[in-house]
């Protein structure tokens, strides 16, 4: 399957282990509706949702987790095992602390959410702490590319499942905690057989896999041993918060109507049916989670933006587009097939189904464009958007209606609201003119560098940028650090700019302004003092404090005696935005600095918003308006590169 120009290997193989997997699940489902009552069957679909919702948003993000640094560190090839050590441990301690989380509340779970039948708890305990070893065993399986195994887990969850089923209804058995074990026992016994091939030479080095495209950077030998910066850290944070958000989300209509709803098992049992059905699309998007998400990232990693934009894009309106033709059949088909194979009560109608169709699609939409977040780096915007969903769907709880409306509506909106927020993350972050997040930043004198200023020069963002540097009424201007021209091309005639980027010096000249490396304006016959101002934008905070200050020394002589000179760099948001930027320099160091040249500091003022945008606004600056000494000293040595 191509997404994108993006193929995810292993994809075939997960896929036909996703397919009996899912077989399994529906047979699981349909087989415990002919040997349970409708009391037992609410009960199982509660523990089904909560395990499937707390299980998944925990452990699956390991797995993403896994996935990406055990990959990472085989194309290294630097060991494994300190990763395997560590992603073990993080499942135990989320295991741990969800267990102890269910023990503490077991007496109101039971009560309000399993009709009084506390013995539903152990088979939940024993789905979580399957689902905490699959994840872990599939995020490790995928990173050392072991696809088969990965399918073979998958295969024999769902065969055990069906198996085991089949076995219960065959001796008679109506107990929904035997039918409810199936989700503990399957599992665990699935992974047995894979775990010689997740465990694999973990304490050896790999031989360095190659890779097509420009080489991505590698573990430092020092590290191949231990724990490398960025390897299931705090980043978790935001994929568990996210994940769980998402699961909640996914499981809103079950876990809902038990809210508005508490006695109409029959209305839990269809909804549960009803979205097993709708979610056919869904095994297609778990064939695709081993490969995907790896590919992703690595073109991001590699700046190639375009890729991931394109993959990003097509997965998505592929997605859609599935979900939508899955959708109309649904509606159409789904009351009679639920109720014929799911043994599903007769409660809902076609138009419920197709709500259901329609929250699903955005709900899988919003899982894909989350993979392109979280291979351009937005842990927690992902995390965010997820919230803002599940905030909008509980939100719709409330809307007037019937219980299933209501869940419907909810499901729904609160799925199409995070795919948007993650679509308007995406577009923003995959501009030509925004860096590549995690990338290898070439420096700012290569021609990306251009290329990117170049782009931004056709937002008409810079519109109040431009007001204030003509409000300032700088006279003749040396535009020291001038790029592509953005700011010359405002300045009074007869400006001039410096830029030790010969791209962007032939970019500016080609805009028809006077534009020099350093070495060609020391070879120019620019005497000191003959400038009225020096404009320094955007150019410290790609300095150290040694080679900022020697950049003063050197440009501000050509500044005339009580003439201007005007600092400005970026704020928190703007800071983060560029990997180029190797130090923050804010009001404080601005003055400190601007002393230090000799400038007496006239103002310094937040611009265009409010000092406290600066956190969020990327486009805020620090901007600093000083006077030249009133005697002109000899320029410095010219600041070659620096400029």
């Amino acid at each position: 399957m191509r997404i994108g120009g993006v193929v995810p290997r292993g994809t075939g193989l997960v896929g036909a282990g996703m397919a009996v997997n899912a077989a399994g699940a529906y047979g699981h489902l349909a087989l415990a509706g002919r040997g349970l009552d409708t009391t037992g069957m609410a009960g199982l679909s509660v523990v089904w949702a909560v395990a499937f919702s707390v299980g998944i948003g925990l452990f699956f993000p390991l797995e993403q987790e896994l996935t990406r640094t055990v990959a990472a560190r085989v194309a290294a090839g630097t060991p494994t095992g300190p990763l395997a050590r560590r992603g073990t441990a993080v499942a135990a301690g989320l295991l741990a602390a969800v267990l102890l989380l269910l023990a503490a509340a077991h007496r109101p779970l039971t009560r309000l959410a399993l009709d009084g039948n506390s013995a539903l708890l152990w088979p939940l305990a024993g789905a979580l702490t399957a689902l905490a070893a699959t994840h872990t065993l599939r995020g490790l399986l995928a990173g050392h590319a072991r696809f088969t195994a990965y399918a073979t887990q998958l295969t024999l969850d769902g065969l055990l499942r069906l198996t085991s089923a089949t076995a219960l209804l065959l001796t008679h058995t109506h107990s929904p905690t035997a039918f409810t074990l199936l989700l503990t026992t399957s599992p665990l016994l699935a992974c047995l057989p894979t775990l010689p091939a997740a465990f694999p030479s973990l304490t050896r080095p790999h031989p360095p896999q190659p890779t097509p495209g420009p080489a991505l950077p590698r573990t430092t030998p020092q590290d191949a041993g231990g724990r490398v910066p960025g390897e299931i850290g705090w980043g978790m944070v935001g994929l568990v918060g996210g994940a769980v958000l998402a699961q909640g989300m996914a499981n809103a209509p079950v876990l809902g109507v038990k809210g508005l709803a508490p006695g109409d098992a029959a209305l839990v049992t269809a909804l549960l049916c009803a979205l097993t059905l709708v979610r056919v699309p869904q095994f297609a998007v778990g064939a695709l989670q081993a490969g995907l998400l790896r590919e992703l990232t690595v073109r991001q990693q590699r700046g190639d933006r375009a890729g991931v934009a394109r993959g990003v894009r097509r997965s998505a309106g592929g997605m859609a587009a599935l979900g939508a033709l899955c959708t109309v059949p649904a509606a159409l088909a789904g009351p009679w097939v639920t109720q014929r194979l799911l043994a599903a009560p007769p409660v809902l109608g076609h138009l419920d189904f197709a709500a259901l169709g329609l929250g699903t699609t955005g709900y899988l939409v919003a899982y894909l464009l989350g993979n392109g977040t979280l291979a351009t780096g937005g842990h927690r915007r992902q995390a965010l958007a997820w919230g803002a969903g599940a905030a909008v769907t509980a939100a719709a709880l409330a809307l007037p209606g019937s219980p299933a409306h209501r869940v419907e509506a909810a499901y729904a909106l609160g799925s199409w609201t995070a795919a948007a927020l993650l679509a308007a993350r995406l577009i923003r972050t995959l501009r030509v003119d925004t860096p590549v997040k995690g990338a290898p930043m070439s420096d700012t004198a290569s021609p990306d560098y251009t290329a990117r200023l170049l782009a931004r020069r056709l937002l008409p963002t810079q519109a109040p940028y431009r007001w204030n540097l003509r409000r300032l009424r700088l006279g003749r201007v040396l535009d020291v650090g001038c790029g592509v021209g953005r700011n010359l091309r405002h300045c009074a005639p007869g400006s001039v700019g410096v830029d030790h980027n010969a791209h962007s010096v032939a970019a500016a000249r080609a805009r028809g302004l006077t534009a020099y490396t350093p070495e060609e304006f020391a070879a120019t016959d620019s005497a000191p003092g003959s400038f009225d101002s020096l404009l320094c934008a955007h150019v410290l905070e790609h300095l150290d404090a040694a080679k900022a200050a020697a950049l003063l020394a050197t440009y501000l002589p050509y500044v005339r005696p009580g003439g201007r000179a005007v600092l400005i760099t970026p704020q928190e948001a703007g800071f983060a935005s560029d990997a180029t930027h190797v130090r923050f320099v804010g009001f404080a160091e601005l003055e400190e600095e601007a002393r230090a040249a000799g400038l007496q500091v006239r103002r310094a003022y937040s611009f265009p918003l409010p000092r406290a945008a600066g956190r969020l606004f990327r486009h805020n600056e620090f901007v600093l308006v000083g006077a030249a000494p009133e005697t002109t000293a000899a320029p410095a040595a010219t600041a070659g590169r620096q400029a």
